[in-house]
C-alpha cells in the first residue's frame, strides 16, 4: 500500500496488522465484480463502471478510491484506470490472471474471523474436505477449481523444470484437480501421456480445462476417492501437489504407501505443497499457512519436508531430497524414486 506517513510507530505497526483485513476486502471484491477487467480497455468513471459492475455507484465509488490507495488502480480527474500489477494479473484473460483465485478467497476470508471457534472447537470452520467438496454447488466447485487452476498454472512449469522426464511415459496426478501440472508435464514430453485422479464431482471441470489447452490425447481423467479407490495401472512418475498438507501424518504415510505400490521399478514420486522448516515457525508464509489448514481440513497441517522424506523413505523410496520453490512460490517439492529393483 502506498505510504505518505513517517516511520511507523509499534502501535502504529499492531493497529495496522489489525486492519490489514481492508485490504484483503478491498482486493477480494474488486475482483468478484470484474473491476479490473471492465477497465482493461481504458480509463472509465464510476458511474460508466457502476452501470458495467451493475451496482449503485456510491459503494462502488469508495471502493474505487480505496484501490487507488492501495495501488490497484489510478485515478486522474473523475476517471480510474488499472496499474500494472492489477493489469498483468487482474484482468480475465491475460496469462498471468489469478482472479478466480483471489475471489474464491472469500470462504477463507469468512473462515478466518471463526478462527476462535476453529480454535475451541478443534475443526473447520471452512470444510475443503472431501466430504466438503461433494456437497459444493456445481459454480462454487467451479470457482474452487478455477482458482487452483489460476494458482498451478504460476508454479506448474517451475516444477516441470527440476524433474527429468525423459524416460517418462505414464504420469498420475492424484488430487489434481484443474490438471494443471498434468498439462504442464505433457507439453513437455510428447510421449508422455498423463491422468489426473480426482473426486467425481470435480472431474467435469478438470476436463474443460484439459480440452482448454487441447490436451484431451495426452491427457485423461480418473474419477475417485485415495482413501478409497486404486489409482489404476503402473506410473513411471506419481505427483502428489498440495495434497499430504491436506492430511493427518496416517493418511500422509497411506498416500505414500500406495504411491510406490503404483509406480513402477525406478520410478519417480514427486510431492509439492507448502512445508514448515522443522521448528515450524519458519519460513513465515508457510508458517502462517498452517493456520488456514486448521481451518479448512480436520487434520491439515504444513508437515516438514524432513518429515515427509522420512514418511516416504518408511514406504521404500530413496534418493530424497527437498527443495523450497523460488520466489514468490512459498512451497517445497520432495523427490524421490521407487528402486529399480523392487
Amino acid at each position: 500500500m502506498a505510504s505518505h506517513d513517517a516511520p511507523r510507530s509499534p502501535s502504529a505497526a499492531l493497529l495496522e496488522m489489525a486492519q490489514a483485513y481492508r485490504q484483503s476486502a478491498i482486493l477480494i471484491t474488486a475482483c468478484q465484480l470484474e473491476v479490473f477487467t471492465h477497465l482493461a480497455s481504458g480509463p472509465l468513471t464510476a458511474d460508466a463502471l457502476a452501470q458495467r459492475c451493475q451496482v449503485p455507484v456510491r459503494g462502488l465509488q469508495r471502493l474505487l478510491n480505496a484501490c487507488v490507495v492501495v495501488d490497484l488502480l489510478e485515478k486522474e480527474g473523475e476517471s480510474y484506470q488499472n496499474t500494472p500489477i492489477a493489469e498483468t494479473f487482474l484482468v480475465k484473460g491475460k496469462p498471468g490472471y489469478m482472479g478466480n483465485f483471489i475471489a474464491f478467497g472469500l470462504e477463507h476470508y469468512e473462515a478466518w474471523g471463526r478462527l476462535i471457534q476453529a480454535i475451541r472447537d478443534d475443526r473447520p470452520t471452512n470444510p475443503h474436505s472431501a466430504d466438503a467438496l461433494r456437497t459444493l454447488p456445481p459454480e462454487r466447485l467451479r470457482g474452487y477449481v478455477e482458482g487452483l487452476y489460476d494458482l498451478g498454472k504460476r508454479f506448474a512449469a517451475t516444477i516441470a523444470d527440476l524433474v527429468d522426464l525423459s524416460q517418462t511415459r505414464r504420469m498420475l496426478d492424484v488430487a489434481g484437480g484443474s490438471g494443471i501440472y498434468a498439462i504442464t508435464f505433457a507439453q513437455r514430453q510428447p510421449q508422455l501421456q498423463a491422468t489426473v485422479f480426482d473426486l467425481p464431482p470435480i472431474i467435469p471441470f478438470t476436463q474443460e480445462i484439459i480440452a482448454r489447452h487441447g490436451m484431451d490425447a495426452q491427457v485423461t481423467t480418473r474419477p475417485g476417492d485415495y482413501f478409497h479407490d486404486d489409482f489404476g495401472g503402473e506410473y513411471d512418475l506419481i505427483l502428489l501437489s498440495n495434497t499430504l498438507q491436506t492430511e493427518g501424518p496416517k493418511t500422509c504415510q497411506m498416500l505414500l504407501r500406495k504411491a510406490f505400490e503404483t509406480l513402477a521399478p525406478g520410478g519417480q514420486l514427486l510431492v509439492h505443497g507448502v512445508m514448515t522448516d522443522p521448528d515450524r515457525v519458519s519460513p513465515p508464509q508457510p508458517a502462517l499457512f498452517q493456520v488456514q489448514m486448521l481451518l479448512s481440513f480436520p487434520e491439515g497441517d504444513t508437515h516438514p519436508a524432513e518429515e515427509i522424506c522420512a514418511w516416504a523413505a518408511d514406504a521404500g523410496f530413496t534418493d530424497l531430497d527437498a527443495l523450497r520453490l523460488p520466489a514468490p512460490a512459498f512451497s517445497s517439492l520432495v523427490r524421490g524414486r521407487k528402486p529399480a529393483s523392487s
